[in-house]
Formats: structure tokens, sequence, C-alpha cells
């Protein structure tokens, strides 16, 4: 189990939409799998290295909940 501090993102963010139109008419990821990222929310986590003079402002996007969705159905 794992613990990781994280800010919801609530709101459709470009990044994402931007990702899911380069996406569309390949074999891979699928069809059901783009819509779920359309619907799911993403966490901003900290990514900074520990050492990092700007490890507070070092943020990644991380679509867990749509990792999830994918291992749950078999995507």
């Amino acid at each position: 189990m794992d613990y990781v501090k994280a800010l919801p993102v609530l709101k459709p963010l470009p990044e994402i939409q931007h990702w899911i139109d380069g996406c569309n008419g390949k074999h891979w990821p699928p069809g059901q799998l783009l819509d779920a990222a359309r619907a799911a929310h993403c966490f901003l986590i900290p990514a900074g290295h520990q050492d990092s003079y700007y490890k507070g402002e070092e943020w990644r996007l991380s679509p867990n909940l749509i990792e999830r969705i994918e291992g749950i159905h078999g995507l």
C-alpha cells in the first residue's frame, strides 16, 4: 500500500484532451479507456527529487483512476 500526498484535479485539463486527441484512431489505447480518461479525475502529485532546489515546484499529473479502470476492465 502506498500513501501519496495528492491534489485532485476536478476539471478537464487541456493536457488530457490533447493526449486523447492524439490517441484517436490508433490501436492503443482502446476507445473505452479514452472514454474513461475523459470522465475520470486526475491528481497532481509532487515529483521533485528530495535534493532538488525546486522540489516544492515540481509536480506531475497522475491518471491513477484511469489506470485502475484499465486494470479492472482488462483494457
